[in-house]
């Protein structure tokens, strides 16, 4: 089995030249601006416009692409701001 290099979709438009317009006209039923909205987190595409960009992008750029990394950040993020307020917390009963 081949080795398949996943990526954001971000990077792939990056690294391919490939302009939101022409992706957005290669996935179909999307604007430009639905395509900005996924690129950054405001939206999250479609089932079946998610079977069209792992097509697209011969599968590096996948629909756990758009779910798990943010939420998997987000996660991070407020553990890391319980954390500080912790610290904060336990600073002010000294």
């Amino acid at each position: 089995m081949a080795n398949i290099l996943v990526m954001k979709l971000s990077d792939y438009l990056a690294e391919t030249g490939v302009s939101l317009d022409q992706f957005a006209d290669d996935v179909g039923d999307v604007s430009i601006s639905g395509v900005r909205k996924w690129l950054h987190g405001q939206r999250v595409p479609r089932p079946e416009q998610m079977r069209r960009v792992a097509e697209i992008t011969a599968h590096r750029v996948m629909p756990n692409d758009f779910v798990l990394v943010d939420t998997i950040e987000s996660t991070q993020s407020q553990a890391g701001a319980e954390v500080v307020g912790d610290l904060a917390c336990a600073g002010a009963g000294k």
